[in-house]
This record gives C-alpha cells, sequence and structure tokens, in this order.
C-alpha cells in the first residue's frame, strides 16, 4: 500500500488576527447574550470573507446554519472574546430542532451549528448537549458539503455525536471531546462521526464515548495523530463504508503517534474494525498505523478485525503496522474468512506481550513480558531503561512521527518536538521540554 500522504494544515490565523485586521478583515461582529436570538443568528449567518465574529462569554441556545463562502486569504473567522471564558452554546433540555434557527430543512436538528461554506475558522467554542433525543442522529457540529473548516481549541461535550457530517479539508486541533453520544441509543452516536471528505485530528483529547466508538470514521481519507483516545462504549475506532458522496473507491486511515487507551467496552472481541457495512461493490480499506501506544485490557480483543465478506465487495483491505507498542492486546489481526485472500496485513518492529497471536505478516516483533514504561498503571507511558521498546523502532520508514502528544490525562491537547524516532510506540525516550499549545488555551 502507497503510504498515505500527510494532510497540510490550512492556514491558521487565529494568532495573526491582530496584524492581519487591517488588510484582510473585512467586518468586526459582536455577538452577546445580551442581543436577541434572532439578532446574534442574523448577525452569524450573514459573515462573509475576511469577517470576524468575536463572541462575548455566556451561555447561547440557537442553531446555526451558516452557508459564507469565505477564501483562503479571506477566511471566516469565529472566535471567543475571552478564550479563558469560552461561549457556550448549551441546547440541553429538548431536541436540537425545537430551538430558534433559520433554516427549517428536516434535518434541523442534526446539528447544533451546521456548515455548507467554506474556509470557516473557529476558535474557543464550547458545543454541549445537541441531540434529537431519539435515535442518536443530533450533533455538535454537523459539515454538510462544507470545505477548508478549521476547529481549534473546541470542545464538544454531551451530544449525540461530537463533531459529524462529510466536509473537504477539515482539520481539528487542540479540541476535546467528551462523553458525546445519545447514552442506551443505537450505535449511530460517536464522539467522532465522519461519513466522508477528508479529515485531519491532532493534539485533541477524545474520550469516553457514552454510547458508540470514540472514532467512527467512513472518510476517504482521514489522519489521527498525536491524539489521547480513550474509553469507548463499544469499541475503539472502525473504517466503514463512506455514506456522502464523492466517494473514493480507496479509503485510507493514518493513525500516527496516537495514546489508545481501550478500558472495559461492551465489545471485548476487537478494538478497530474494517468493515463494508453498506455492501458497496469493489471498495478497499487501507489502515496504517505508525507509532502508536495501545494499552488493552488484557481480554481476548483483537487489534485489527477485518470483517472479510466476500471478493465481490472488498476488492482489498491492507493493514500496515510499525512500530506501535501493543500492550495487553491478545491477538493483532482477527481477519474473517481468511482463505479468500483479499487482504494483507504487514508491518514492522511492533512491541506485543508474549503469547500475543495473530502477528503473522509481520516481521521483527518485539514480544517482552512487559513494555517496561515509566508509570503504566497511571498511564505515564515514556519507556525508560532497560525498556526493549527503546532503539527497537524500524527508522525511515513512511509516516514515521516528528512529533508526540504532552503529556496524559492530567495535562492534555499540547505536543511537542519527538527528539528521535527509535523507540516504538508513541513517546521517545530522549524526548524532554514543555508541550506547546494554542495560542487561546494558553491564556486559560
Amino acid at each position: 500500500m502507497a503510504s498515505i500522504r500527510r494532510v497540510a494544515p490550512l492556514p491558521l490565523l487565529f494568532v495573526l488576527q491582530a496584524g492581519l485586521a487591517g488588510s484582510v478583515l473585512a467586518d468586526r461582529i459582536q455577538i452577546s447574550p445580551a442581543d436577541s436570538d434572532a439578532v446574534n443568528i442574523a448577525k452569524m449567518e450573514r459573515a462573509g470573507p475576511g469577517d470576524e465574529v468575536v463572541i462575548a462569554p455566556g451561555v447561547y441556545r440557537f442553531r446555526l446554519y451558516l452557508t459564507g463562502a469565505g477564501t483562503e486569504a479571506k477566511p471566516i473567522l469565529i472566535r471567543a472574546q475571552d478564550p479563558a471564558n469560552r461561549p457556550v452554546w448549551d441546547l440541553g433540555g429538548r431536541a436540537t430542532a425545537d430551538w430558534p434557527g433559520t433554516y427549517g430543512g428536516g434535518d434541523r436538528g442534526r446539528g447544533i451549528w451546521q456548515i455548507t461554506g467554506t474556509h470557516y475558522q473557529i476558535s474557543s467554542i464550547v458545543f454541549r448537549n445537541g441531540s434529537d433525543r431519539a435515535a442518536g442522529d443530533g450533533g455538535g457540529v454537523r459539515l454538510k458539503g462544507a470545505s477548508q473548516t478549521t476547529f481549534q481549541d473546541c470542545l464538544f461535550q454531551f451530544n449525540d455525536n461530537g463533531l459529524q457530517g462529510a466536509g473537504k479539508q477539515t482539520l481539528v486541533e487542540f479540541s476535546e471531546f467528551d462523553r458525546n453520544g445519545l447514552a442506551g441509543s443505537s450505535q449511530a452516536s460517536h464522539n467522532l462521526y465522519i461519513h466522508g471528505g477528508d479529515v485531519t485530528v491532532r493534539y485533541s483529547y477524545i474520550h469516553d464515548a457514552r454510547a458508540g466508538q470514540n472514532l467512527h470514521i467512513r472518510a476517504n481519507r482521514a489522519v489521527f495523530e498525536y491524539n489521547w483516545i480513550a474509553r469507548p462504549t463499544t469499541y475503539m475506532a472502525d473504517m466503514m463504508t463512506c455514506t456522502m458522496p464523492p466517494c473514493d473507491a480507496d479509503q485510507h486511515l493514518l493513525l500516527r503517534g496516537n495514546v489508545f487507551i481501550v478500558g472495559s467496552p461492551r465489545n471485548d472481541r476487537q478494538i478497530f474494525v474494517l468493515l463494508n457495512d453498506q455492501r458497496t461493490a469493489n471498495i478497499g480499506f487501507h489502515l496504517s498505523m505508525v507509532n502508536n501506544t495501545v494499552v488493552g485490557s488484557g481480554n481476548t480483543a483483537a487489534l485489527v478485525h477485518l470483517v472479510n465478506a466476500e471478493p465481490s465487495l472488498n476488492r482489498t483491505q491492507s493493514v500496515i503496522l510499525t512500530n506501535n507498542a501493543l500492550i495487553r492486546v491478545a491477538q493483532v489481526i482477527w481477519v474473517d474468512r481468511p482463505s479468500l485472500r483479499n487482504w494483507s496485513a504487514k508491518g514492522t518492529n511492533n512491541w506485543v506481550n508474549t503469547g500475543t497471536t495473530g502477528t503473522e505478516g509481520l516481521a521483527k516483533t518485539v514480544a517482552g513480558t512487559g513494555p517496561g514504561l515509566r508509570k503504566l498503571a497511571a498511564y505515564d507511558l515514556v519507556p525508560v531503561a532497560p525498556s526493549s521498546l527503546i532503539g527497537a523502532a524500524a527508522e525511515g520508514l513512511p509516516d514515521r512521527p516528528f512529533r508526540e502528544y504532552y503529556r496524559d490525562e492530567t495535562l492534555t491537547m499540547r505536543w511537542r518536538y519527538r527528539s528521535a524516532a527509535r523507540d516504538i510506540g508513541a513517546f521517545e525516550s530522549t524526548t524532554s521540554g514543555p508541550g506547546v499549545t494554542s495560542s487561546a488555551a494558553a491564556s486559560r
């Protein structure tokens, strides 16, 4: 499988707003809870290229349908007036569709904010309790064919789905997805539910999905890098068929430099799943995992389950595993109907506990009774001498990490440069120094 390309970051203008105010920003739009819902809705929905929407602290209880056409040179900026006191969209108490908003379509309840426009850059907003209160189809934000949307320093909390939908070149940084999923609903309710398009998520804390998975990914291309992702309700993540066209014949998912804490999910047979659930003919799924640290539950769960129905549907399913620390993971690869041979699993230099099965096709696997981390029980996952992770990574391979998540579940949503990529797993034993956070979050 060809290496998954790195998705280049969109231009992050949050930190440049003051310097560009005279040359790029067309208008400064002030939003306040002192104004009526109708006034605030009108002002936010009319924002256009180069406008800066500045939102005062407070709780807001209305829906938005954002159709503005920003450009790369003149994005539409939506930000908190005070990042230390982020404005909160909280639609708790009744279904999203029942709150004020201008959009009256049958899907008006699918997100607190729905975005169909281009080049929105959204900073330091809280999206809470977006729900249809029935099937779990609601959400904090829904991308409805949006293009070039950036989220930074945002909190998605207690929604049916934190972020859902599909867009072109979606970027999420330094954000938290906390207990999204409609508790007690079907599994169509997750921390992130990406229906198509392409997305990059990094330096984020994604945890404790209340109904389904932390990551439910149908994107054509998705990159999750340098995140801390923990404790799903069912299983950690899946890669399923794109449902929001345009859909490519091959879907790619790159997981690089992440920490995955499995916890005690209801489905204890699998951690990651590749599944053509739409029975789309002639589709290919390609998963690449590089320098992740996975802390399993010590049960019988397989790291990657290939749900391999029939060759006429799944043209190919490929998995590449490189330099991953797979701790307390009982089985690496589990394939339904492996004799069909329309699948492949390969990779090198992964660490597993002694006795782990399903490693066929993987080269230079390192096995041991323990990974030699600083304090595994406290999730301090940095290797320390004489750990067998140290110096055991394959070097010079595609998609090797150049950053790492910093630090854990207490100090979150930061990154720092990785000193090298010689150690197996998400952390390098020789890396030092403080973490880098978003400019907005640094003010809190």
